[in-house]
């Protein structure tokens, strides 16, 4: 996707009826499992927020399990209060910031904007993209962010990526941040136990 396209990707659930769960499971398996050599940094937003979106398809907790792949340890450790970043299972159990449940199961979601910033000498090039993630209204109607005065529960999303300038990943994107927008806060793994992992 390029930097100024806003594109819809998977929509209300009415619309997952004309898409079965094997044909789901089928989409999910073939992409990416882990940062790989050409893909762009909203190819892999787009690939993380589709496997949380159906976190349980086609095993449970996969889009956690390919979300853990894709991030920094400080990703992983700002993301679960500094006690999943070591293994996936942990990873799994604890990975309870306001980002992730808001992308976890949401009936839909839709690419904002790319914002790509050129590296320096000291790091890789830093690409910002910006989410907006559809929720359940409290009567059950389906809100979209793209109305906010009648959807109070809608929320952006902020997700940085950094490419790595290093072996063994060199050259692939590697996220670093996931900011609820809205929130106005970042969870860095302050809020919670101390205890690490």
């Amino acid at each position: 996707a390029d930097a100024g396209h806003h594109f819809r990707l998977v929509m209300c659930a009415a619309c997952h009826d004309m898409i079965t769960s094997g044909e789901m499971s089928m989409r999910l398996m073939q992409l990416p499992q882990r940062p790989t050599l050409g893909i762009g940094p909203a190819d892999i937003v787009e690939t993380l927020c589709l496997s949380l979106q159906h976190n349980s398809n086609p095993a449970p907790s996969a889009g956690l399990r390919r979300l853990f792949q894709f991030c920094t340890f400080e990703c992983k450790s700002a993301l679960t209060a500094r006690q999943g970043a070591r293994t996936i299972e942990r990873f799994v159990q604890y990975a309870h910031s306001p980002a992730i449940l808001g992308l976890v199961n949401a009936p839909g979601f839709s690419i904002l904007k790319l914002t790509i910033i050129s590296g320096t000498e000291t790091r890789g090039d830093i690409a910002v993209v910006v989410v907006s993630v559809d929720s359940w209204a409290t009567d059950g109607a389906l809100t979209t962010n793209g109305h906010a005065a009648a959807a109070p529960d809608s929320k952006q999303f902020r997700w940085m990526l950094q490419k790595e300038r290093r072996p063994p990943q060199e050259g692939c994107w590697l996220v670093t941040e996931v900011l609820a927008t809205t929130d106005w806060y970042l969870f860095n793994g302050d809020s919670g136990s101390t205890t690490t992992d």
